[in-house]
């Protein structure tokens, strides 16, 4: 009983940020490749905070510190990255059987690179006093 009510949340969720970032996106077709277009952009902001975000490791005067500062980042970027791949997978899978599986996964994407991204750029607000 409730999968239609989510279906529709879904569906209004992600049509209104297809309408939001690709005005002209009409079809299925043309939604998959606003979100994949919308995502590649969100991507590029967060590799560019990631960068950020090393380079203040790299400022870091003890030298075991910044090590370790750099490591611990480098490490939980991977786990990130796979954690983000396997959810929006899951969300992909759950919507195998419908067209609207693309919408929801490039939107699943877009969402967890941008909370990423938010992450990575308050880190770099987090640089310690010296």
């Amino acid at each position: 009983m409730k999968l239609p009510w989510l279906l529709l949340l879904i569906i209004t969720a992600s049509s209104a940020r297809a309408s939001d970032l690709c005005d002209k996106a009409y079809t299925t077709i043309e939604l998959n490749k606003c979100g994949e277009s919308e995502y590649q952009k969100a991507d590029n902001k967060l590799n560019a905070a990631y960068r950020a975000a090393l380079k203040i490791s790299e400022s870091i005067e003890d030298a075991q510190q910044r090590k370790d500062t750099r490591q611990a980042l480098v490490e939980a970027q991977w786990i990130w990255v796979k954690f983000r791949d396997k959810d929006c997978d899951a969300v992909y899978n759950l919507w195998s059987s419908g067209t609207i599986r693309g919408v929801a996964y490039w939107g699943c994407m877009y969402d967890r690179t941008e909370q990423r991204t938010k992450e990575l750029e308050s880190f770099t607000f987090r640089q310690p006093q010296t």
